[in-house]
């Protein structure tokens, strides 16, 4: 950890010179998850030509040796670097929401470097952020990853303790993350929505903690400008009042319709080695 620290401290374009490596490593010799990677991108984009979907995968194994790099360089990366390679846009209904004073509740995705964006509500609007993760196996890779994302202050909660945490902290301002694009646990699955044609499963606790609190409900969206460098638009999904007990969740789907037209805008920059649909439903005609 130490050595990594200390080169994490060498410029970003420095860094850059060993993603082709990165790259050949991952899609040539590893082939990481390529089989994966190629049922989604079928299932997806099942209207493109075999060699439309080959470019986009590699793109996304492109896409994924910048994210390690970058990732690499978070753990030094000072606020003002951070803030030269990060433009954002705030909508007005999110302005007057955000001037309210109350906790919010923040729903991104893995699209483009979701390690960046645990960053950009806290340095770019200034809002005090508590992100959700799920706790990694390996040890070194986990105290890696927790380091990076209690930097500038920030608290990350795990989500096997979410609910208690945040209300325990009901009566403090804060930003709660959720990366709700990602498939939840067998265990966990109440609800279903149409993502790329199929029906398939989201995690709605984001949804039933903003009911319960009372918080209203943004999304963070990112579009990669050119390597290394992103912008970031907020803007509002719901605000309360809510009625708390339903069994619709109109935000998330909401929430859903915005995810996937961001990946079809920039289909390379989203996580397609996550086994999204292993829980899906028959296509939808």
């Amino acid at each position: 950890m130490p050595i990594l620290k200390l080169f994490s401290r060498l410029p970003l374009p420095l860094l850059y010179l060993l993603s082709p490596c990165i790259y050949f490593l991952l899609y040539s010799i590893l082939g990481y998850r390529k089989a994966v990677i190629k049922a989604n991108l079928l299932l997806a984009f099942p209207e493109k030509t075999v060699n439309e979907r080959k470019i986009i995968e590699k793109g996304f194994y492109r896409h994924l040796s910048w994210l390690i790099i970058e990732i690499w360089k978070l753990m030094t990366m000072s606020e003002k670097e951070f803030k030269k390679r990060c433009t954002y846009s705030v909508s007005e209904d999110l302005q007057t929401e955000i001037k309210k004073g109350t906790s919010i509740i923040m729903l991104g995705s893995h699209l483009c470097n979701w390690e960046f964006s645990v960053y950009a509500p806290r340095l770019l609007l200034s809002l005090p952020f508590s992100t959700l993760y799920l706790p990694i196996n390996q040890a070194f890779f986990h105290k890696m990853l927790y380091d990076i994302r209690s930097r500038f202050e920030m608290q990350p909660i795990s989500m096997k303790t979410a609910l208690r945490e945040i209300v325990k902290r009901k009566n403090e301002k804060c930003t709660f993350g959720f990366a709700s694009d990602q498939s939840p646990h067998r265990g966990m699955i109440d609800y279903y929505h149409t993502f790329f044609g199929y029906e398939t499963p989201f995690a709605t606790g984001a949804e039933k903690i903003a009911r319960k609190l009372q918080y209203p409900i943004i999304y963070q969206s990112v579009k990669r400008l050119r390597k290394g460098y992103y912008h970031y638009s907020f803007e509002l999904l719901s605000a309360p009042p809510y009625n708390e007990g339903t069994t619709h969740f109109p935000i998330m789907e909401k929430y859903i319709k915005r995810v996937e037209k961001d990946i079809v805008e920039n289909p390379t920059d989203w996580l397609w080695s996550h086994r999204r649909w292993k829980h899906a439903k028959t296509p939808q005609n």
